[in-house]
């Protein structure tokens, strides 16, 4: 499975810490991870990265309309609102850390709880208690950083007013008398302490903060502490006495789980998330109310039993946040939605292709298949065709189809039209008059258009167009068991059904001189046999042959068909054969000239008379080529063009 992850969204570090570890436990558990770093999502999703899940941590891409990937959205950190509510009702599951924004998603916002995962977080393994230095040098040393001493109580937050801590200094100012020893280490990035070790606030809040301190006459007892580092911290929440935790948490509290892990005796605020992360490893108090946390403390303070036990209840608690099963659910839920997704029905218009287009189609899709033959008015086949994404054209369109596809497309731009194989006809006319070469030509243009409007310059399976698409031609089959004919030292040519007897004949002439044996169809042999003008030296090289058989006896292929299928080509690359051809769609992308065979116009008979002498009278030439053709020949079997097509439907 193809899981791809938005690595975009402007989260802090932590935040930013669960994606990787969200990337590393889904590639543990087998699966293929795409991390998308581009400035344009959609962009990436449409063209870069198609994968069976999309996870996206921005919720501005709950609309968008990719139907081969399942998605899911971090939504932790979600902001009440209308467009906030509608893109995530447009997600398919939604990923939140606590069992409480999961209640406050169903009841406030309307999101069914089937649609919502709860996945814990976890924290640094620098906070894990086995990782934390008991050095008694290197804890003092750590501490006199921070201008304090065992014993202390830890505070440690942002000062918004949801933190509490003017509820803590007026608690503490409750009971410093009882503990003379004990002091309040009160650690925020929003206060900055002076060479001279006095605190200033870099917030209106802050200010206000240490103005309560002034007026409890706490400055010799409360230390601030400013921003501790983060190699520190772990040290600082292991060896204080208590930490206090007052905020009002409707997020991951991530400085509560810190706590946890660094084994610390906890008073927490009594409120459903810090609940759900503590369980009862923690000692909950009323965090708007000073009396409640003064009771909390002054038992804790004169409890060391008591301090020990939450401790040991922490070092429990610790296993809910491990890596190991920290994601199980979550990828489980991944798992059950992509096996359970019903796979997308795409309308397919076989127009007499040579690929069993139904049967690839399959493995992502559910084909079905449109009756060419059923008569439809224009509206009919409108409403037949609004109801796919995605429409598969294989074969010539027929010129009726040509006009009704171009309609289509103007009246259903959703529609995705993709072509299979090679559409484009060839308009050109026995006639040599002016007039009919001017009709072939402005029909050709004509077609061509048609093909732009419909397929918006995405020739994506039609591989006459360079630059634009991959060259994937479709399955082509050898015949088995067609032995060689014996030709008693003569080097073979095959000849196919498009030359003229005419040109036949200039051939044989031309290259009667070499050691050579043309191979070719009955009809033509007919021909050759009854040719009056031809004398019966050259009739003598001209050998009845099946095509197959030709092909697997001789080492150049002339076909002057200029509507030569791909398989004829891809037979004479499989059977070691040289090919010279017309200047067509098919030979054009197939066949490099001079490299692995040559390309001509239908009237230079005479050209290619010179240049098959030139290549018998050079045998190693011809022996690398006909080698080359034989290796190529390996790229277009038909387990290795599965396994492109089925790159290509995945990108869909």
């Amino acid at each position: 499975m193809k899981i791809a992850v938005d690595f975009l969204s402007k989260l802090d570090g932590r935040e930013d810490f669960f994606r990787k570890d969200l990337c590393h436990a889904l590639e543990n558990s087998g699966m293929d991870v795409f991390e998308i770093r581009s400035p344009r999502i959609k962009k990436a999703l449409d063209q870069e990265i198609k994968a069976d899940c999309f996870i996206s941590f921005n919720l501005k891409y709950g609309g968008l309309k990719v139907r081969t990937a399942k998605y899911f959205v971090l939504a932790d950190n979600v902001i009440p609102g209308r467009a906030t509510v509608k893109n995530l009702k447009n997600f398919d599951q939604i990923i939140v850390k606590t069992g409480f924004k999961k209640l406050q998603l169903s009841n406030k916002y309307g999101i069914e709880k089937d649609k919502i995962i709860v996945v814990h977080d976890k924290t640094d393994e620098c906070f894990d208690l086995k990782n934390i230095s008991d050095d008694e040098r290197n804890i003092r040393r750590i501490l006199t950083i921070y201008r304090v001493n065992k014993p202390f109580i830890f505070f440690y937050s942002h000062l918004y007013e949801g933190s509490n801590v003017s509820s803590l200094i007026e608690a503490f100012a409750q009971i410093h008398h009882k503990f003379p020893d004990c002091k309040l280490l009160l650690a925020s990035p929003e206060i900055k302490v002076g060479w001279d070790n006095k605190p200033l606030g870099q917030s209106k809040r802050a200010r206000e903060i240490i103005e309560l301190v002034t007026k409890y006459k706490l400055q010799r007892k409360i230390v601030f502490a400013g921003l501790i580092e983060e190699k520190d911290l772990p040290v600082v929440i292991r060896n204080a006495e208590i930490c206090v935790n007052l905020k009002d948490y409707e997020h991951f509290p991530y400085s509560l789980v810190e706590q946890l892990f660094a084994g610390a005796c906890i008073i927490s605020a009594d409120n459903a998330v810090s609940k759900e992360i503590l369980g009862n490893a923690g000692f909950a108090v009323s965090s708007k109310y000073a009396d409640s946390i003064t009771q909390g403390m002054k038992h804790l303070m004169e409890e060391k039993e008591e301090r020990d036990q939450l401790r040991q209840k922490a070092a429990k608690r610790r296993k809910f946040f491990k890596p190991d099963a920290l994601y199980k659910e979550l990828i489980e839920n991944i798992e059950r939605n992509i096996q359970a997704r019903a796979k997308e029905k795409v309308l397919l218009l076989d127009f007499g292709g040579k690929v069993d287009l139904g049967k690839i189609l399959k493995v992502n899709f559910e084909p079905v298949q449109f009756d060419l033959r059923k008569k439809r008015s224009f509206f009919q086949i409108l409403k037949d065709f609004q109801k796919y994404r995605v429409v598969f054209i294989q074969g010539g369109i027929t010129k009726a189809w040509s006009a009704k596809l171009v309609g289509l497309k103007l009246l259903s731009r959703n529609i995705k039209f993709i072509s299979i194989e090679c559409l484009e006809k060839n308009f050109k006319t026995k006639r040599k008059s002016i007039l009919a070469g001017i009709r072939s030509k402005f029909k050709s243009l004509l077609y061509r258009i048609i093909l732009e409007i419909v397929f918006n310059n995405k020739f994506e399976f039609d591989y006459q167009y360079r630059g634009r698409a991959e060259i994937l031609p479709a399955f082509f089959d050898i015949e088995e068991g067609v032995g060689e004919l014996k030709l008693g030292g003569f080097t073979g040519i095959s000849v196919g059904p498009s030359v003229r007897g005419d040109d036949l004949a200039l051939l044989l002439r031309e290259t009667f001189s070499n050691r050579c044996k043309f191979l070719v169809e009955e009809v033509l042999y007919r021909k050759i046999n009854s040719s009056k003008n031809l004398d019966s030296k050259y009739k003598k090289r001209v050998i009845e042959a099946k095509p197959a058989e030709a092909l697997n006896t001789s080492k150049i292929y002339i076909n002057l068909d200029n509507r030569i299928e791909q398989q004829k080509i891809l037979q004479a690359f499989c059977t070691s054969n040289l090919l010279i051809c017309l200047k067509t769609p098919n030979t054009i992308n197939l066949i490099q000239e001079g490299i692995n065979g040559y390309l001509y116009k239908e009237e230079d008979i005479q050209k290619i008379a010179k240049q098959v002498n030139v290549l018998l009278e050079n045998k190693k030439h011809l022996k690398d080529i006909c080698n080359i053709n034989l290796a190529k020949s390996k790229q277009y079997n038909s387990e290795k063009l599965l396994k492109e097509y089925k790159i290509f439907l995945n990108r869909l």
